[in-house]
């Protein structure tokens, strides 16, 4: 951000045309360089910051483009941004004649790699053309009259009804319309007989419980007119409103006999029994129907007791729970195991093997795990061999080799050297203390000479 372009920009040298130039170019000027070049705000940023539309900015600028206040810049600098995304580079152009100090934007621009300004490439910027002023700018607008409207005068007048010579007959009629009130407070009804036919069919009030029955249907069925030799089994109809006898129907009424809120009646106990009838045929018991719709009922019910019993039905399983012999165990169950046996498997033991550290779990006491009981394959009698080594040693058998591997102690101790200077752990403590030793009896050596020394040098020849 440079001083320059924004005093150009806001101070009203600039030859802007209106308000919204004056906004665009003044949020370009504050990201532009000292000679008004390298500004690339986009037209949302520029738009959300001066709350103008994004058309107001397009527009803005192809204006003062053609004014000659901006002009494209160099493209370069924006190339690190996604090519779909790239903004355009303006630059102000700032007049020559305008910079008080213009050499040192001249070196600021040799700086940078652009050429210097000159009168020929910053020219004066000629000012915006004055907006067109109104020809009817300052003259009175005349009145109109009430015979030059073209509708009704405005104003709270009465609305206007066709006249008619009929007297009103049947329906209401509301007063006079305008801003008045009303003396009765409602509509008028102004028939004149006490006979006032409705066109509307009557529909009936309560729809029948049941369908009524076809008429083939309620015919008495005799033993000739059936085909396959069975009994016939006789359904009787009571009347409208009382169901078909079934085993359904029967169900349910004698669950509304054990519990008398649960009592259904009607078309209601005619369509759930119905229900019931094919759970009954499909396998379920009388029982089991009984125990899963005889269910204790909340103690807050928000809708029917058909409702519920009917949601209930809904959730019985289309096949019934297969009943099995309880003495007879299916396939692949074991026999239930005494209650020693049971006692012993619950009891946990652990292998002994490897001294007492093997730990992992056996069936009972004092056996070995599978990998204790392979022996040791160089016969040392030490201990299992490790399930992990394919050559079958033990423990200690594999720490003997990796001992064997590694050289041995230069004191000649036998033992392998693990230290950096070839000793053993023991020989290499052995050795550091000796040292130790050696160091301390020398320093003390040195003080004695150092104090005798003292003691010669000042005592009288």
């Amino acid at each position: 951000m440079s001083l320059e372009p924004m005093v150009w920009a806001l101070s009203g040298d600039a030859p802007v045309a209106d308000v919204n130039e004056y906004a665009v170019l003044g949020c370009m000027a504050e990201t532009a360089d000292r000679d008004g070049c390298g500004t690339w705000q986009s037209k949302e940023t520029i738009a959300s910051r001066v709350h103008v539309s994004e058309e107001t900015v397009k527009r803005c600028w192809r204006n003062m483009r053609r004014r000659g206040l901006i002009a494209k810049g160099d493209q370069s600098l924006v190339k690190h941004y996604r090519a779909d995304r790239r903004p355009v580079v303006y630059d102000l152009l700032i007049p020559y004649d305008w910079f008080s100090n213009i050499e040192r934007t001249n070196a600021e621009r040799a700086r940078l790699g652009r050429e210097p300004l000159t009168p020929e490439n910053r020219p004066p910027i000629a000012p915006a053309q004055p907006k067109k002023q109104r020809a009817d700018k300052g003259a009175s607008r005349p009145k109109r009259t009430p015979s030059d409207q073209e509708g009704p005068e405005r104003g709270n007048s009465e609305t206007p009804r066709g006249k008619t010579s009929e007297t009103p007959h049947g329906g209401t009629a509301s007063h006079r319309r305008g801003n008045c009130k009303s003396s009765t407070g409602g509509l008028v009804d102004p028939q004149t007989s006490t006979f006032n036919p409705t066109t509307e069919p009557v529909a009936s009030p309560v729809l029948p419980s049941i369908r009524e029955p076809d008429a083939r249907a309620s015919k008495a069925r005799t033993g000739e007119e059936r085909t396959d030799g069975g009994e016939v089994e006789q359904q009787e109809t009571q009347g409208p409103g009382v169901p078909v006898a079934s085993q359904g129907v029967e169900l349910l009424v004698e669950l509304g006999r054990r519990e008398p809120r649960m009592a259904l009646a009607g078309k209601v106990l005619s369509d759930q029994g119905a229900l019931v009838e094919g759970l009954l045929a499909v396998g379920w018991s009388w029982s089991a129907l009984l125990n899963v719709l005889g269910a204790p009922l909340p103690e807050k019910i928000t809708r029917s007791v058909g409702a519920v019993i009917a949601k209930r039905i809904e959730l019985i399983p289309a096949c019934p729970p297969v009943q099995r012999d309880p003495s007879v165990l299916p396939a692949g169950v074991p026999a239930p195991r005494t209650v020693e046996q049971e006692l012993e498997s619950r009891s946990q033991h652990e292998c002994q093997g490897r001294d007492g550290e093997c730990g992992r779990q056996v069936p009972t006491k004092g056996a070995l795990c599978s990998a204790c009981k392979k022996p040791c394959s160089a016969g040392c009698g030490r201990g299992p061999a490790e399930p992990a080594r394919r050559d079958g040693l033990c423990r200690g058998c594999i720490q003997d080799e990796a001992d064997a591997a590694l050289p041995r102690c230069l004191d000649g101790c036998g033992r392998p050297a693990v230290r950096s200077d070839g000793r053993c752990p023991a020989c290499h403590r052995e050795e550091t203390g000796r040292r130790a030793e050696e160091q301390e009896l020398a320093q003390a050596r040195e003080a004695l000479a150092a104090l005798l020394g003292t003691e010669s040098a000042g005592a009288p020849s």
